[in-house]
């Protein structure tokens, strides 16, 4: 996250404990990554 400064036109993919995916869900998005370019099994859970 400390090189890629603008996240609009990402799409981030994601996989591991719920606790993990729960801290990169909102650490991206509080870097301007919308959330419908989040990726990931464990999002549906948290």
């Amino acid at each position: 996250m400390a090189e890629q400064t603008d996240l609009n036109e990402a799409d981030i993919y994601v996989a591991g404990r719920f606790e993990m995916v729960r801290v990169i869900r909102d650490a991206f998005h509080a870097q301007g990554l919308p959330l419908s370019q989040l990726y990931g099994d464990a999002l549906a859970f948290i």
